[in-house]
């Protein structure tokens, strides 16, 4: 059979395995968004919460923080260029508990935001492991914005590990202009109740249950279609991906990202007229000291305004990067592959495979589904659909002439 024939999967059963992919993703969707889903062990595991005792059990900054004693008692924290304005309290042990149920009501009043991640406002809960080292892509945020939000109440379920030495619970203002507003702090423990395991374990089957239903007859159909292969291999790969750790990921996938910025970023060197270096030129140094994070310092501004344009890759984007170019490699092979099928079909389950592919996340711990990477794995497919009837559209043309 050639390669290039519909496969069965487009004809009879296509309506059903679409219809279980819809209703597999609604799901997990849905089953994340249930607040039943926690059970509460234990109230207020920090005492103060509420602010009546002012500063009492809080350590954190001096100035630039008050609390209001009318009705309710609303803690305010105030920045005008300082380097923060934080309050913090510790929980040792968290790992006798299963989860952290952190829930505040929060007003940002005109918060000015920094380049680095923690130059907002808001609540945070972080988690330090044994060697006392922040567990960077653990979930740690509750509310934690910029710019200007009237009261609204934020929650967040952290879940806890038996390798942490203790979690630290922050309201912190690192933006550099704007006021803070808190009240009704709750920090909970709190255990998933079994109903929910066991539809996690349940779906989770149930999405392996589909892969097997949609693909196995693919590849019997195609096994001696090396483009077959290559499809099912790209798209196993992100899927492997899409699940895999944070932390792993980030080790294995910075590197390359790093090397991919060096490689695209031309060196400039100043120039050097006489080979002599300015006696009074002082190196600029940062107005904060920072610990963590260490704040960057500015650069060394150059001799002479640079000609030739350079590439700028920032690391916040890259992530975006590796997904639309992946999805567009997924939409070239599969387009090839199947290349007799309709365009909206082909459009359709390469759209819905790349929501698969963000969706799983939320199965992971440190990984999340986001719109923004959605958005940039629908960018990729059509790209890469575009690429692919335009080569087809000029293929034909240069066949006709």
């Amino acid at each position: 059979m050639p390669y290039n024939s519909k496969p069965k999967f487009f004809y009879l059963k296509e309506k059903s395995k679409l219809f279980a992919l819809i209703f597999l993703s609604l799901a997990s969707l849905g089953l994340f968004q249930v607040e039943q889903r926690y059970i509460v062990s234990q109230e207020a595991l920090f005492p103060n919460l509420d602010f009546r005792q002012t500063g009492k059990h809080w350590v954190g900054s001096r100035g630039n923080v008050y609390v209001s004693t009318r009705s309710p008692i609303t803690l305010v924290l105030r920045n005008d260029g300082q380097r923060q304005t934080l309050m913090t309290q510790t929980l040792r042990k968290p790992h006798k508990f299963e989860n952290i149920h952190v829930a505040v009501d929060l007003k940002f009043d005109a918060i000015e935001a920094g380049p680095a991640w923690w130059q907002k406002a808001g609540v945070l809960l972080l988690s330090y492991d044994q060697n006392g080292k922040r567990m960077t892509y653990w979930p740690s945020d509750v509310g934690f914005l910029s710019g200007t939000h009237d009261w609204r109440r934020y929650s967040a379920v952290i879940p806890t590990n038996e390798t942490m030495k203790k979690m630290q619970l922050f309201v912190l203002h690192g933006g550099s202009s704007g006021e803070l507003h808190l009240r009704n702090l709750q920090v909970k423990a709190a255990r998933e109740a079994g109903w929910f395991h066991f539809t996690e374990r349940a779906l989770l089957i149930a999405w392996f249950g589909a892969a097997v239903w949609i693909l196995l007859p693919l590849i019997l159909q195609h096994r001696r279609n090396l483009l077959a292969y290559l499809s099912l291999a790209t798209f196993l790969g992100m899927l492997s991906v899409s699940v895999l750790p944070q932390h792993l990921l980030s080790t294995t996938s910075k590197p390359a990202l790093e090397t991919i910025v060096t490689l695209a970023t031309p060196s400039e060197k100043p120039a050097d007229t006489q080979g002599e270096k300015k006696s009074g030129e002082k190196k600029p140094t940062s107005s904060a000291k920072v610990t963590e994070p260490e704040a960057e310092s500015p650069e060394k501004p150059e001799t002479k305004p640079a000609k030739r344009a350079t590439i700028k890759v920032k690391s916040d984007h890259a992530q975006y990067a590796a997904h639309f170019l992946s999805h567009i490699f997924l939409a070239l092979v599969v387009g090839l592959t199947f290349r007799s099928v309709s365009w909206w079909r082909l459009t359709l389950y390469l759209l819905l495979a790349a929501t698969t592919n963000e969706l799983l996340q939320i199965f992971v711990i440190t990984r999340s589904a986001g719109l923004l990477d959605g958005l940039a794995n629908a960018a990729g497919i059509g790209a890469g659909l575009v690429l692919l009837y335009g080569m087809f559209a000029v293929r034909q043309r240069i066949t006709a002439a």
